[in-house]
């Protein structure tokens, strides 16, 4: 069955690839509205219930959400036990009682969900913009948060320190800390989002670090010396820092983006979100009007046009080497990897992804579509039996979801939406793959199945997500609320099932960049990927 791209785009779409894309349309069309678009508010048991009538406003909200992640998650109790989700849901419900506070509700949500270990399953952060923040900034090197801007020139011999501390306690601890007011998979996930989270002092009084506004960082200096940095508060900082970017890899605000290097006979292709000008088709009136335009100015076009264009270039220049830098991918269409790998010399008989779906009524009522293609199919295999409200892995009664299914049967389908004329440029030299903390979902979807196949070489640091991971979030706006919270009906498991328990895809090569790489804007995993091309060229002639 060739299903619709409304149906298979939806399937596969994750909201922080819609954060990117729509993040460069100044505005016009927000990834918020486009989940709120979505959301569904369907009626569960729980509401029926005498204490759910008895609850103020906001406990019924977090009870309606948390059981509706019993209800939908395809695996609510893994993280945590069932008797722990009970307790922490009676727990909060209780808390909430008592204060009656917007900003406790949205800190329960948030500390609820983060218990799951899913990034794509959370509640909206609280709006922090216009709060006042502390004059700097921090980024991680490795295991080390190291400190990024000040707050003025005369403190900028203190950039590049290694932050020990926030007010007396350690680094690792404050991220504990914070780590319950987000949704994330593993610690370079945590350590990437909460990293923008430590310059507001409201977040730092709530995690108990401070009881003031005042904060003492305790800093071990690049000359080896220990003190103490004071920082106070202000309404829009000034941050000073002193960095420069790399000329080629600087990141660009473009879904997709190549440059030829005449002189390395390389192509260096950009790609930070699958996704293009597709986006359009999910988009309510006027929101679809207004795309188009905003779309051309920011050159956001057709993806397969795009691959076309950049292989015939490369083709036409003699390139040698090509380099997907997936860095600040954040996901999108895992679909989008499959019309890629298709220009490449890789074998028919890729091992693919295999999945399974929690088939709850908010899954049907959100992807009625897939839901009945799937009903459809087991009621076939199974003797007319009913789909039941379970976590099933659909390979069991479909054959296309196995990995030993046709993996480019999309590209190859003349009647989908991603047919590629099998005429197409196929590039048969080197090709290098770079991930890092910025790699995320259908990203890592992608450099996992280069990686379980053994395609070619990733290059760069772990990435902010498993391999393994939920994925296709069900958007749910709260009854009471209207906050619009997602919830993940999708379990992915990548190709080599023996590594399902790695909490990251761990590069081929991995390289960090140093704090000296950063200041003069050197990027040391490009520079050792042109390296070794070169290597690989001398040893070819």
């Amino acid at each position: 069955m060739a299903h619709t791209f409304r149906s298979h785009f939806l399937a596969l779409f994750v909201g922080v690839a819609i954060a990117f894309t729509f993040g460069a349309l100044s505005g016009c069309v927000s990834s918020r509205s486009l989940i709120e678009g979505l959301a569904k508010t369907p009626h569960l048991a729980v509401q029926d219930s005498e204490s759910y009538r008895h609850m103020n406003p906001f406990q019924q909200d977090f009870l309606y959400l948390t059981e509706a992640v019993r209800e939908t998650h395809p695996e609510p109790y893994v993280a945590w036990s069932k008797d722990q989700f009970d307790s922490e849901q009676a727990h909060l419900l209780n808390s909430l009682s008592t204060d009656t506070s917007k900003a406790a509700f949205e800190e329960s949500l948030k500390s609820f969900l983060s218990h799951l270990h899913d990034g794509h399953t959370g509640a909206p952060a609280p709006w922090l913009r216009g709060q006042r923040q502390y004059p700097v900034s921090f980024f991680w090197i490795k295991d080390t948060l190291i400190l990024a801007s000040v707050g003025s020139e005369a403190d900028t011999t203190l950039l590049g320190s290694h932050v020990l501390g926030f007010d007396g306690i350690p680094t690792d601890e404050v991220l504990t800390r914070f780590s319950r007011f987000i949704s994330y998979e593993n610690v370079y996930q945590a350590r990437r989002t909460l990293q923008y989270y430590f310059v507001f002092p409201s977040l730092q009084r709530e995690a108990g670090v401070t009881h003031s506004d005042t904060l003492d960082l305790s800093l071990l200096g690049r000359d080896g010396s220990v003190r103490t940095y004071r920082v106070l508060p202000v309404e829009q900082p000034k941050r000073v820092f002193h960095y420069e970017t790399n000329p080629i890899t600087q990141k660009v605000n473009r879904l997709f983006k190549y440059t030829i290097l005449e002189k390395e006979k390389a192509c260096y292709f950009q790609w930070n979100a699958m996704a293009d000008l597709r986006i359009a088709h999910i988009l309510s009136f006027p929101s679809n009007l207004f795309f188009y335009p905003v779309a051309w100015f920011n050159g956001i076009g057709y993806f397969d046009n795009f691959l076309k264009n950049m292989f015939e270039d490369m083709e036409e220049q003699g390139v040698k080497t090509l380099i997907v830098d997936l860095r600040g991918n954040g996901g999108g269409g895992s679909i989008y990897g499959e019309m890629l790998l298709y220009h490449l010399k890789v074998p028919p008989n890729i091992r693919n992804y295999s999945m399974a779906i929690r088939f709850s009524p908010l899954y049907g009522e959100s992807f009625p579509e897939e839901y009945h293609y799937y009903a459809s199919r087991y009621a076939e295999k199974f003797s007319g039996r009913q789909l039941p409200d379970s976590l099933i892995v659909t390979s069991s009664f479909v054959h296309r979801d196995s990995v030993q299914a046709q993996y480019f049967r999309n590209v190859t389908d003349k009647e989908s939406d991603y047919y590629i004329e099998p005429d197409r440029t196929i590039f048969i030299e080197h090709v290098y793959f770079l991930v890092g903390d910025g790699t995320y979902s259908s990203a890592i979807i992608l450099s996992t199945i280069v990686k379980d196949n053994k395609l070619f070489t990733i290059v760069g640091q772990p990435t902010r997500g498993r391999p393994s991971h939920y994925g296709q979030i069900l958007s749910l706006k709260l009854p009471n609320s209207s906050i619009v919270c997602t919830i993940s009906c999708k379990k992915f498991f990548r190709p080599d099932v023996t590594k399902d328990s790695e909490d990251s895809l761990y590069p081929d090569v991995a390289i960090w960049p140093t704090y000296d790489d950063l200041v003069h804007g050197r990027d040391p995993v490009f520079d050792w990927v042109l390296q070794d091309a070169r290597k690989r060229a001398a040893t070819a002639n």
